[in-house]
C-alpha cells in the first residue's frame, strides 16, 4: 500500500475504533436490557473488532488479518441487520396482518446474505476457485449486503409509526450513508476486479462520520436504550465536525478526478482545488450567518425544542452579573437577547429620570439615534398594556394580530429592525430592546416568545436595582 494511504487508512481506523469502542463501554449498562439494547450493543462491538482489525492490518500488513477483517466485516453488517430487524418489529397489539406477511422475508434473506457473506470470504482466504473467481464473487456478495442494507432500511422506516420515526432518523440517515459509501465501493471491485484502496483507505472516516447520528438515535430512542444525555453543544460540534469531513471528502473526490483526468495539468490543478476548498471551509467556518444557521438546522432536526434552557439562563445570568457600569451592563442585555436568536445587532432605550420619554440608551453594532418616544404614546401604552414581544415582520405581513398596535415614525423607518422586547420590572415599563434581523430564518413561535420576555424581565430587574443605586 502507498504510504500515504497507509497513513490515511491508520488515522481512519483509528478514529473509528476509539469513537466506537468509547461508545460501547458507555452501552454496557444496556446488556442487561431487552433485546434491542443487545443487538445495538452487539453492533457497536463488531463495529470496533472491525476497525481494529483493519488498523492493525494497515500497521502490519499482514494478509491473515486483512482475510479476517473481511469476515467480521460481514458479521458487522449481520449485527446491524439483526438491530434494525428486531426495531422492524411490533407489538403484537399493533400488528398488520399484511404488512407482516409482506416482510417476512427480510429475516431469512438477511440471514441468507450473511452465511453466503462469510462462505465467500472463507473461499477467498483458502483460494478456492469451484465456483469462479472468489474475489468478484466477495465483491458481488459485499454488493448484495450494502443493497439488502438499503432495502431494510426502507422497510423498518416506513413500517414504523409516525411517532416513532423521529427517533430513528437520524440513524436511518447514518446507516444509509455508510451502505451507500459500500455500495460504490463493491460496484467499483466488481466492474474494476480491483479494490479501490483510496476508497477502502477512508471507509473508517465513513463510519467515524456515522457515529454522531447513532448517538442521537440512542439518545431519542430511550424504547430500545437507556437515555443519553446529549446537549446541543455537542450535537452542533458533531454536525460541524460531520458536515466538514463530508466536505472534505467530497473535494479529495473531486481532486483526484482533477488530477487523473487533467493530463499535464492534473496535478497543479489539484494543488489549486485544494487550496480553494480550504480557504472556502476556513470562510464558512468563521461565518457567524453558516454557525447560525446550522445551529437552527441541528435545534430543529435533533431536538424536540429549540433551547436547552439551562445553558441559556446560565449564559444570561452569567453576561448580566458580569459586568460593573450602566453602559456595559446595556450592552450585555442587548448582547444576550441577541445571542438566543442569531441577532447582529440591537439597541436598547430606557425611560429618564423624569419619566417622560425614552431615549436610546445603550447600542450593539447598531448606529447611535437621538430620536425621543414620549412615554405617554400609543406604542409605549401598548407595550405597557401588552408586555408582547412585537415581530416587526409579522406586524408588516399580519397588523390585525398586534390590535391597535400603532408604530412611531421613525421606528417603522429604522433599517433591519425585527423584533421589539419591552423591558419591565415590577409591571412597569422601564424600556425596550431592538433587535436586527437574525442572520439566518428564525421562526418567533411561542418558544421564543416566552424565552425572551423571561430573559427581558431578570434583565429589567437587573436594569431597575441599578438605577435605584445611582
Amino acid at each position: 500500500m502507498n504510504p500515504n494511504l497507509a497513513t490515511v487508512a491508520i488515522w481512519s481506523y483509528g478514529i473509528a475504533g476509539v469513537a466506537y469502542a468509547a461508545f460501547a463501554i458507555y452501552l454496557r449498562p444496556s446488556w442487561r436490557g431487552g433485546p434491542r439494547n443487545r443487538a445495538l450493543a452487539i453492533a457497536i462491538g463488531m463495529t470496533v473488532a472491525w476497525a481494529a482489525l483493519n488498523f492493525t492490518f494497515t500497521v502490519t500488513q499482514a494478509p491473515a488479518l486483512f482475510a479476517f477483517g473481511t469476515v467480521v466485516d460481514v458479521l458487522r453488517i449481520g449485527a446491524w441487520y439483526a438491530f434494525l430487524l428486531l426495531l422492524h418489529e411490533r407489538p403484537n397489539a399493533h400488528a398488520v396482518a399484511g404488512d407482516a406477511a409482506r416482510t417476512t422475508w427480510l429475516l431469512p434473506v438477511a440471514a441468507a446474505l450473511v452465511v453466503l457473506g462469510i462462505l465467500t470470504e472463507a473461499a477467498v482466504a483458502l483460494r478456492w476457485t469451484a465456483l469462479g473467481d472468489p474475489t468478484r464473487l466477495a465483491a458481488f456478495e459485499g454488493l448484495a449486503l450494502s443493497v439488502f442494507g438499503l432495502v431494510l432500511l426502507e422497510q423498518v422506516f416506513r413500517n414504523l409509526p409516525e411517532d416513532a420515526r423521529w427517533n430513528v432518523k437520524p440513524l436511518c440517515v447514518g446507516l444509509a450513508g455508510a451502505f451507500m459509501f459500500d455500495l460504490y465501493l463493491f460496484a467499483d471491485a466488481l466492474l474494476f476486479s480491483r479494490v479501490d484502496v483510496d476508497a477502502w483507505s477512508v471507509r473508517g472516516f465513513v463510519h467515524a462520520l456515522v457515529f454522531p447520528l447513532i448517538v442521537v438515535s440512542t439518545m431519542r430512542g430511550r424504547n430500545w436504550t437507556f437515555g443519553i444525555a446529549l446537549s446541543r453543544r455537542v450535537a452542533f460540534h458533531s454536525t460541524a465536525l460531520m458536515v466538514t469531513g463530508v466536505y472534505l471528502l467530497f473535494m479529495a473526490a473531486a481532486g483526484y478526478y482533477v488530477r487523473y483526468f487533467g493530463g499535464s495539468w492534473g496535478r497543479a490543478l489539484q494543488v489549486a482545488l485544494v487550496f480553494a476548498a480550504l480557504l472556502a471551509l476556513g470562510a464558512m467556518a468563521f461565518s457567524g450567518s453558516i454557525r447560525a444557521k446550522l445551529r437552527v438546522i441541528v435545534s430543529k432536526h435533533f431536538f424536540r425544542y429549540r433551547y436547552d434552557y439551562r445553558e441559556e439562563w446560565l449564559r444570561f445570568t452569567h453576561a448580566l452579573s458580569a459586568r460593573g457600569g450602566h453602559h456595559e451592563l446595556g450592552q450585555d442585555v442587548i448582547k444576550g437577547l441577541a445571542d438566543m436568536l442569531e441577532s447582529p445587532a440591537g439597541s436598547r432605550w430606557l425611560r429618564d429620570a423624569l419619566g417622560r420619554h425614552f431615549t436610546q440608551a445603550a447600542r450593539w453594532n447598531a448606529p447611535s439615534d437621538a430620536v425621543t418616544e414620549p412615554a405617554d404614546s400609543e406604542f409605549m401604552r401598548f407595550l405597557r398594556d401588552t408586555g408582547w414581544v412585537v415581530n416587526l415582520e409579522e406586524f408588516r405581513s399580519s397588523p390585525e394580530r398586534y390590535r391597535d398596535l400603532r408604530l412611531p415614525l421613525w421606528l417603522s423607518e429604522l433599517p433591519n429592525a425585527w423584533l421589539i422586547i419591552p423591558l419591565t420590572n415590577g409591571g412597569e415599563l422601564i424600556g425596550f430592546v431592538i433587535l436586527a434581523t437574525a442572520r439566518t430564518r428564525v421562526d418567533v413561535n411561542w418558544e421564543v416568545n416566552d424565552l425572551l420576555k423571561t430573559a427581558a424581565r431578570q434583565a429589567a430587574t437587573f436594569l431597575g436595582q441599578m438605577q435605584a443605586t445611582e
